[in-house]
């Protein structure tokens, strides 16, 4: 799941012949994509806008049934929130990268 902000990253990064599900557009509608790039390596790009959180929380009640979960890269205690920040724009992460709130 990417936003449009990334899309172009991911599309760069899939395998041959993969895959690239973009739900929603929370980053934003703009980006540019290397057409070339994708038609060669004949990626996928298929596209859903969510029209309110309901249909967000029912798609993710999908996957949990289906057992998918985001991966998770790393994840820092609230009181390195700040060093999380860095290392999410050092853009080194594979996947999420997670702040833990904890009470």
């Amino acid at each position: 799941m990417v936003g449009g902000a990334s899309l172009a990253k991911s599309i760069q990064a899939a395998a041959y012949g993969g895959r690239v599900a973009l739900i929603g557009v929370l980053g934003g509608t703009d980006s540019a994509i290397n057409v070339r790039h994708m038609l060669a390596r004949q990626v996928t790009v298929r596209g859903i806008f969510m029209e309110s959180t309901q249909e967000l929380r029912s798609l993710v009640r999908s996957w949990e049934s289906a057992g998918l979960y985001p991966h998770i890269d790393r994840s820092f205690p609230f009181e390195q929130a700040q060093q999380a920040y860095q290392y999410l724009q050092s853009q080194k992460h594979i996947g999420k990268v997670v702040i833990e709130l904890k009470s």
